[in-house]
């Protein structure tokens, strides 16, 4: 799996982590902490589509996520 692929499952992974928590009563403390993660992998993932043009290969789909 490549570095690019990585940051999109830690993206999924982010949004699944909002989406459980939705419900918490502290859900604002831990969003707090969670938005900074996000901006980090979206400025990550710009720069490396930037830098390399970065485009999803086979390499970088999971067998086990598709239909």
């Amino acid at each position: 799996m490549t570095e690019y692929a990585k940051l999109l499952a830690a993206r999924i992974q982010l949004e699944n982590i909002v989406e459980l928590t939705k419900e918490n009563e502290y859900k604002d403390y831990m969003y707090r902490h969670l938005v900074l993660i996000h901006v980090e992998i979206e400025r990550q993932l710009a720069n490396m589509a930037e830098k390399d043009k970065t485009v999803l290969t086979d390499k970088d789909i999971d067998p086990k996520m598709t239909p």
